[in-house]
């Protein structure tokens, strides 16, 4: 005896189908919804709030994408930038790390992708005051990006630089994000050799990244350098 007919199967299956193309398309419109707000909370400084929305994008993407994705990565590594931004180092280097574990499972070491992430955990542990750790991981943001030349193209938004007791953040010129990720671990190495107290180290990185800003002929990069010696020097 037949419980259901063919036809009535049918119906199911595609009344089940398009249940969840429809479940899909609410989770990504609530999750692009969120990192909007995430985004617009961030711009005006309102930290913790944006990590509470990206904290739900974040959320969402793993229901839909799974815990591997790249995208997870990205995920954390916001969240990470943002906790660190807030003042709270350990938890940027906590999710810098996941995002970084999760990210090399699609792509290797040396890729370039991976360059900024090496770099944002560096400077949330230059934050932190865990100086030799610090350079050792921008050192693998170094290498990776250095593997490739579209590597210099990820937007790192800021070094730190130890003034007295606090770091305060130098962020770079909206118009010079074409070669920012080298310039920017150049300069994270920089400033890490200051805190360790190698001056000459220092200065070598520092002219690198100058020299790289001096070759594309941006005026606004190095008028921003050169803002950055005199807080050095305060």
């Amino acid at each position: 005896m037949k419980f259901f007919s063919t036809t009535f199967k049918f119906r199911v299956k595609r009344f089940l189908l398009c249940l969840f193309v429809l479940v899909t398309l609410s989770n990504c419109a609530h999750s692009n919804r969120w990192l909007e707000q995430g985004d617009m909370e961030y711009e005006e400084k309102n930290y913790e709030k944006a990590i509470q929305y990206y904290q739900k994008e974040l959320q969402s993407d793993l229901k839909t994408k799974g815990e591997n994705d790249p995208e997870i990565a990205d995920d954390l590594h916001r969240i990470g930038i943002t906790w660190r931004i807030k003042g709270d180092p350990e938890k940027a280097i906590e999710y810098h790390e996941k995002a970084i574990a999760v990210k090399l499972k699609s792509f290797d070491e040396s890729h370039p992708v991976i360059a900024e992430l090496w770099n944002d955990l560096g400077v949330a542990l230059l934050y932190k005051g865990e100086t030799d750790r610090a350079i050792e991981v921008l050192q693998k943001a170094l290498k990776s990006i250095k593997n490739k030349t579209e590597g210099n193209s990820f937007s790192g938004d800021a070094i730190w630089i130890h003034h007295g007791t606090t770091f305060i953040p130098m962020d770079f010129p909206q118009d010079s994000r074409r070669n920012i990720g080298l310039t920017s671990i150049w300069l994270n190495l920089s400033m890490a050799w200051v805190e360790k107290g190698e001056m000459e180290k220092a200065q070598g990185y520092f002219e690198k990244a100058l020299n790289l800003a001096k070759q594309t002929d941006n005026l606004e990069t190095i008028e921003w350098m050169e803002h950055l010696i005199i807080e050095l020097n305060k």
